[in-house]
């Protein structure tokens, strides 16, 4: 039972080792955002088939601890209901907006003074 008992604590002794590693490490190599925002642009095409999936990656990856950004949907050609699906995930996901492609150099300029 004692023997048991050593391997038992050296594993999750092991364990919690790792997991401290894994967490430094990931703080190590993630982006720092303090300095420079940071933008992610969406390129949306005719229905917007991946929309949805994608900003909600992009959402998962804010979770994550990827530091804060910004998440553009540039309408290069997207078709009434792309457009729809667009302006729908830009009222349900915070932190998400919508620009025609023309506009987007603009609405970067606005989006950086501001912050």
């Amino acid at each position: 039972m004692q023997t048991f008992l050593e391997v038992f604590v050296s594993l999750f002794a092991a364990l919690g080792f790792l997991s401290l590693m894994w967490i430094l490490f990931g703080k190590l190599v993630a982006p720092d955002a303090r300095n420079a925002p940071m933008i992610s642009v969406v390129l949306g095409f005719d229905g917007g088939a991946n929309l949805e999936h994608t900003i909600r990656s992009l959402k998962w990856m804010r979770e994550a601890g990827v530091p804060d950004f910004s998440i553009v949907i540039a309408d290069v050609a997207l078709d009434e209901e792309g457009k729809q699906i667009a302006l729908r995930l830009t009222e349900q996901e915070n932190g998400v907006s919508y620009t025609p492609i023309t506009e987007l150099t603009a609405w970067m300029s606005s989006t950086l003074t501001t912050k």
